[in-house]
């Protein structure tokens, strides 16, 4: 369980960063990443956090 918490989050920040670099909004970074996780991870238990993680690592940079 807790490798598959940490490679979604790994995905999410990564993904972030790349969104991120290219010019895509906050907004529409956490749309497009929501959806693909949901449809990648459809049975994590509370996948609303999905998009305040993209915006906490949007805000930060999506340092690694």
């Amino acid at each position: 369980m807790i490798r598959d918490v940490r490679d979604g989050l790994t995905h999410v920040r990564d993904e972030t960063g790349r969104l991120r670099a290219v010019g895509v909004s906050a907004d529409g970074t956490a749309a497009s990443i929501d959806k693909d996780a949901r449809l990648r991870w459809a049975t994590w238990e509370r996948p609303e956090w999905i998009g305040f993680a993209v915006c906490a690592f949007y805000e930060a940079g999506a340092a690694s």
